[in-house]
């Protein structure tokens, strides 16, 4: 019964609507580890998610990695508004000072 989707989802809430950060990233990770190869709409959705969580945790690098993922997977899904908010994320992650 477990499935990425699944996985994605509750990382989704535990993110968005609890603000529990630390909870989400398992599941996003998980989601990831098991979306289908050929799932990109999926593996996008799971990478940004866990991107968002690393943001979220400060931690830039690990951000700016899956979020990148994330941003090239829209723009090979033709969601070229997502892609360009994540490239605006990503450049505000990079630019800002510790």
């Amino acid at each position: 019964w477990a499935t990425a989707p699944i996985y994605r989802e509750i990382g989704d809430r535990f993110l968005k609507y609890l603000l529990l950060v630390s909870q989400a990233q398992h599941y996003y990770a998980k989601a990831i580890e098991l979306a289908d190869p050929n799932d990109l709409e999926e593996q996008t959705q799971a990478q940004e998610g866990l991107g968002q969580v690393q943001a979220a945790l400060g931690n830039k690098d690990e951000a700016v990695r899956w979020l990148s993922l994330a941003q090239q997977g829209y723009q090979t899904l033709g969601d070229s508004k997502r892609a360009s908010e994540l490239d605006m994320q990503i450049a505000g992650l990079g630019s800002s000072k510790d």
